[in-house]
C-alpha cells in the first residue's frame, strides 16, 4: 500500500510550481490583484467556461483608463537550469482602430502605468517577458526586459479579434536557460505559430539572467483614447521549473 502514494497527482508535479486559473470563481483580490485607475472592474462571474473581463473605465470614460490583473505573489524567477512557460487564451476586439494597449505575460512588480500612457508601450525598469499590442498599431510585440536590457520586436500577426467573446487568441511565452546560467532565451507564439519578426525569422530574445527578480502572471489593458478597450481572459496558466 506505501508504494501507491508515489502515484498520486501531487507527486508527479514537484518538478515543476504553476498556477492555473479557468476563472469560475468571483475575483476577491486573493489568488489575483487587480489594479484599477478609474471605477473600473475586474469581473470573475456567469460565463460558459469561466472568463475573466477588465474593464478599465467602468464609469466616466478617460483616455489612459487602466487595469491589470496579476497574479498574488512573485513566484516566477529565470535562473540557471530553470524554464518558464506562460499562457492564456484571450479575446478583445479594437472599439477605436488600433487604440487598445494590451499585455501579458510576467512582470515584476504589477502596477499603475505597467503600461505607459499614449502608447509608449511597457514600463522600462525591473524584469518582463510579456506579449503586448500598443496604442496606433495592430500587430503584437514580443517584449523582453532584465533591468536596463531589453528586446521589443513587433511581429507580423494581428492582434485582437473581430468579435469579442467569439473570437479568441491563445499566447504563450517560453523562457528557457540554454546556455549554462547567464543567458535565457525567450520565444512568443499566437495560436501555436512562432511570431516571427518583418524579415519572417522566428522572434528569440536573448536576455541576461544575472540580478533577475521574481515576477507575477499578469494581464492588462489600457486606453488609447476616450473609447472604453475591454479585455477578456478564458484562463491563464504560468510555471516554471522547480
Amino acid at each position: 500500500m506505501a508504494n501507491l502514494v508515489s502515484f498520486v497527482h501531487p507527486l508527479w508535479d514537484l518538478q515543476s510550481f504553476f498556477i492555473f486559473d479557468d476563472f469560475w470563481q468571483d475575483q476577491s483580490d486573493i489568488n489575483w490583484i487587480d489594479t484599477i485607475t478609474d471605477t473600473g472592474t475586474a469581473t470573475m462571474g456567469d460565463w460558459a467556461n469561466g472568463q475573466v473581463e477588465l474593464d478599465p473605465s467602468d464609469g466616466t470614460v478617460g483616455d489612459n483608463d487602466e487595469c491589470y490583473l496579476g497574479s498574488a505573489s512573485e513566484n516566477f524567477l529565470v535562473a540557471a537550469n530553470r524554464s518558464l512557460y506562460y499562457r492564456t487564451r484571450i479575446s478583445y476586439a479594437e472599439q477605436n482602430t488600433d487604440d487598445a494597449n494590451i499585455a501579458v505575460g510576467f512582470a515584476n512588480a504589477v502596477a499603475a502605468n505597467l503600461l505607459v500612457d499614449d502608447g509608449a508601450g511597457m514600463r522600462t525598469t525591473g524584469n518582463i517577458f510579456a506579449i503586448v499590442k500598443v496604442d496606433g498599431e495592430t500587430l503584437w510585440r514580443a517584449v523582453s526586459r532584465n533591468g536596463t536590457a531589453v528586446n521589443n520586436t513587433q511581429s507580423t500577426t494581428t492582434a485582437g479579434v473581430t468579435t469579442a467573446q467569439t473570437g479568441w487568441q491563445v499566447l504563450e511565452i517560453q523562457v528557457h536557460d540554454f546556455d549554462g546560467g547567464t543567458n535565457v532565451q525567450v520565444t512568443y507564439a499566437v495560436d501555436g505559430l512562432l511570431l516571427r519578426d518583418s524579415n519572417n525569422l522566428v522572434i528569440k530574445h536573448t536576455v541576461l539572467i544575472a540580478s533577475s527578480t521574481e515576477m507575477q502572471a499578469f494581464l492588462a489593458v489600457k486606453n488609447g483614447s476616450t473609447n472604453n478597450e475591454l479585455l477578456y481572459s478564458d484562463y491563464v496558466f504560468a510555471g516554471q521549473t522547480r
